[in-house]
């Protein structure tokens, strides 16, 4: 026993009420690459000799749709480097850059691309595509364009270590080149000798040989003894336990090309030692 089809639905087989131009059709897409205009890309990374893959697809006069790829490496830590992307005349249909996973941590590689014109020597940006830092496991693209200014999403967290100095010397923690690095906990330890009287620590961020900020312990340490300190963010002063004292930091002090920590030790004798200081920071690669 057959059964009965149902009923179409409201407007089935009426007539397409809607048209598509085939003539005067506008681009399709809004960046139409001329004579005399060029992609020019920027990149740099805190990681050495990581892969950055740029990928575009363009549409050329004759209809043609033309894929690219490039493969660059990235040079010393923090060093910014630009290549010519050379392509012929017509539309820019897409565009992507990713770098390879290990050195693809958000805030250690940023990328920029742009349009440039080029004439008498001289470059011109015309338009941005890319501006802002790759992300793990993701890449970057256009359209629609990205723009992440410096300090607009998450640095990278990792932990930095100074070198040991010498006997009766001061810490010195600096930033890795080309990054700008929040602070966010500092871990060292002062052996004292037995000479002199106690001595106090004092932690300075100096910028263009002035201190900029200062803080410390409200601790004396006297000879012959062994002390670890903890400076941080968490609004703690004082001791934290046996031999272990705590220095408050401000919420937002930033270390660069320019601005370096150092201890400032009162009473500090020859034959003082401080160890290594352990720095866990937020860090955001300069953009190139």
């Amino acid at each position: 026993m057959g059964t009965t089809p149902p009923a179409a639905p409201v407007g089935y087989g009426r007539q397409r009420e809607v048209s598509f131009l085939q003539d005067g059709v506008p681009p399709p897409s809004a960046l139409y690459i001329g004579p005399g205009e060029g992609l020019d890309l920027r990149y740099a990374s805190l990681d050495v000799n990581r892969a950055v893959h740029v990928y575009l697809r363009m549409l050329d006069p004759q209809g043609k749709i033309i894929p690219y790829r490039w493969d660059f490496l990235t040079l010393a830590a923090g060093a910014p480097a630009v290549q010519r992307l050379n392509v012929g005349e017509g539309f820019l249909l897409s565009a992507s850059v990713t770098v390879d996973p290990l050195g693809n941590r958000t805030g250690r590689a940023f990328i920029h691309l742009e349009l440039v014109q080029i004439g008498a020597g001289a470059l011109y940006p015309a338009y941005t595509l890319i501006h802002g830092y790759t992300r793990l496991l993701d890449h970057l693209m256009w359209p629609p364009a990205v723009n992440q200014p410096l300090g607009s999403v998450h640095g990278n967290m990792n932990e930095v270590a100074s070198a040991v100095p010498a006997p009766g010397a001061e810490i010195l923690i600096a930033a890795t080149l080309n990054s700008i690095q929040r602070v966010q906990s500092i871990r060292f330890t002062l052996t004292t000798s037995a000479a002199g009287g106690n001595r106090v620590v004092l932690l300075r961020l100096v910028s263009g040989g002035f201190a900029r900020w200062e803080g410390g312990s409200n601790i004396a340490q006297p000879p012959s003894t062994f002390y670890t300190y903890v400076a941080s963010t968490a609004p703690v002063q004082g001791p934290l336990g046996a031999d272990y004292f705590a220095i408050p930091l401000p919420a937002d002090l930033c270390l660069d090309n320019l601005r370096v920590m150092a201890t400032a030790t009162a009473g500090i004798q020859a034959a003082d030692q401080y160890s290594f200081a352990s720095t866990y920071v937020e860090t955001w690669i300069q953009e190139p």
